[in-house]
């Protein structure tokens, strides 16, 4: 990513969001959260099932109704270093589905990190 990151770090997960387009490889988040299943005993998920999932084609469609259709919100490459880029609120929404304390650490970290900073305080 060429644009300035904000970096989500909690244990031995670490994810690097573009600041500008709030994207970010969606694979490192899916590998962990599937990990976080395993440590459960709990079966991995596949993210292109998820992916094809009428609530999340619903979703990636009510981003697209805030957004504009000018955005790509997933992007997919595949082969040899093949990732899926995503939009940071469908990379929340992913998160949620894989585990759902997964999700709040990451939404807190978001939180914690991003956006706490930037509030002044009174």
């Amino acid at each position: 990513m060429d644009n300035e990151v904000f970096t989500l770090v909690f244990g031995q997960y670490r994810q690097d969001i573009d600041k500008k387009l709030l994207v970010g490889n969606l694979n490192p988040l899916w590998e962990y959260g599937n990990g976080v299943r395993a440590l459960k005993g709990l079966p991995p998920l596949r993210m292109n099932s998820w992916l094809r999932k009428r609530s999340t084609l619903e979703f990636i469609d009510s981003l697209k109704d805030h957004y504009g259709d000018q955005f790509n919100f997933v992007d997919t490459a595949r082969g040899m270093g093949g990732r899926t880029i995503a939009h940071f609120a469908l990379m929340l929404k992913a998160a949620e589905y894989l585990d759902s304390e997964f999700s709040v650490r990451i939404f807190l970290n978001f939180y914690e990190t991003v956006v706490l900073p930037g509030v002044e305080s009174p």
